[in-house]
């Protein structure tokens, strides 16, 4: 039986190579998280969290969502990948209020917690992505 979905992909806007890239980034992204060793190389990777969060939204919601014409799949891929999507929002926050180092302090005592939390999130993610767009959805029939 031939995938329909597999197929709208073949003409989609995006690639699997794309769908690779983007998960990579992902990866790119959490090591820098986990890596930044100052308040300022932290504010940077959440600067470039929040500017790689605008792509997964036009890649997600744009490109890759209305392709599935199956509601329940539908439902199903947007849940999982917005569980990421939000997840991913790195929290460390600019507050005049509060110095630097207390506000780097509390980022460092909440990161290993969030990065666990973005990766088991990613993976789901990233697997409801390969599922439905690289291995198709003909499991399900």
């Amino acid at each position: 039986m031939t995938n329909k979905l597999y197929i709208q992909v073949q003409a989609a806007s995006f690639t699997t190579a794309d769908i690779e890239k983007m998960r990579k980034d992902t990866l790119t992204l959490l090591r820098a998280a986990e890596k930044e060793s100052s308040y300022d190389e932290a504010l940077h990777v959440r600067d470039a969290i929040r500017k790689y969060q605008q792509h997964l939204d036009v890649f997600f919601y744009k490109k890759m969502a209305p392709l599935i014409t199956d509601k329940s799949l539908e439902k199903e891929f947007r849940t999982k990948t917005w569980a990421f999507y939000i997840e991913m929002t790195l929290p460390l926050w600019e507050d005049t209020n509060i110095d630097k180092d207390t506000q780097y302090r509390r980022w460092q005592e909440k990161k290993s917690k969030w990065l666990a939390s973005v990766k088991r999130k990613a993976r789901v993610a990233w697997s409801a992505v390969t599922d439905l767009f690289l291995r198709g959805d003909d499991q399900k029939d």
